[in-house]
């Protein structure tokens, strides 16, 4: 496997496709995950890029670097963009809440939910309310930017808005196990 570019700067990790388009992930974790995956055709032994740069979506949902895509054809879709890559940063916050309790997934963590055992059933009331605080924050957020990501056809440098979205994002309130 092959990692091309700054993986310390990079906030996306993209394969390219047969196609010249991409597929992309917000952490490097995950993406050495699909290359190594024989089961993920579109990922599997592909070379990792690590890049910052903005994504364009064309008017087919093929998605491109902006540098590399064909202009003719470019739909900027910001608001989906940005929101694609909000929603990923959430999933791997959860990801890692999951891995810190050891836990399987989000789901099987909730479970416990009604559980008589009591440091399960505070690890499940944890993951509702770190879920829930992540997903109100995330909402919030897109309200208060939706006309910034919806007001025009050109592509935005989303890199600073989406570092005030990390920056501000909600912790998990992590107790002593």
């Amino acid at each position: 496997m092959e990692i091309i570019g700054d993986i310390e700067k990079a906030d996306k990790f993209v394969i390219y496709k047969d196609d010249g388009s991409i597929e992309w992930v917000p952490q490097l974790a995950i993406a050495k995950a699909y290359v190594k995956n024989s089961n993920n055709k579109n990922w599997y032994n592909k070379t990792i890029y690590a890049t910052y740069e903005n994504i364009v979506k064309l008017s087919d949902g093929r998605l491109f670097l902006q540098s590399q895509a064909p202009e003719e054809k470019i739909k900027v879709d910001n608001y989906t963009v940005f929101c694609t890559q909000a929603l990923s940063y959430i999933e791997n916050l959860l990801f890692d809440l999951v891995k810190e309790y050891s836990h399987s997934s989000i789901e099987e963590m909730i479970s416990w939910k009604s559980s008589t055992i009591k440091e399960k059933a505070f690890e499940a009331k944890l993951a509702f309310t770190y879920r829930d605080n992540l997903y109100k924050y995330y909402y919030s957020f897109i309200k208060e930017n939706k006309k910034l990501l919806t007001s025009t056809d050109e592509a935005l440098d989303l890199t600073e808005l989406y570092n005030t979205f990390k920056n501000n994002i909600p912790k998990a309130e992590l107790s002593d196990k």
